[in-house]
């Protein structure tokens, strides 16, 4: 997981630099702060898996979550990032009736 955060951190980082006009910038910017949410959720869990060290039970169910919210939140951050980048959609001509 830490390779494909290094891949997207990049990503983002040249984005930035290399277009600058041709974004929407509110979505760009929802994408920097959810990707940036990510060590944050990480810190979190390391926090919660070392008040309960002595549950097992518990520390498995910290477990998933602490695999899932990466994940979680690269996904919003992508979505967010593909609604900058994609150009508007018209709305379609012929019906479909």
């Amino acid at each position: 997981m830490n390779w494909i955060l290094i891949a997207y951190l990049l990503g983002l980082i040249y984005l930035a630099t290399k277009l600058e006009g041709a974004t929407r910038l509110g979505s760009f910017r929802a994408a920097w702060i959810v990707f940036a949410l990510i060590p944050f959720g990480q810190f979190v869990m390391h926090l919660l898996r070392v008040e309960h060290i002595r549950s097992t039970r518990t520390l498995q169910l910290i477990e998933i979550w602490d695999q899932a919210i990466p994940c979680l939140l690269l996904g919003i951050s992508l979505m967010c990032l593909v609604g900058a980048l994609a150009p508007e959609r018209g709305t379609s001509e012929g019906g479909g009736g």
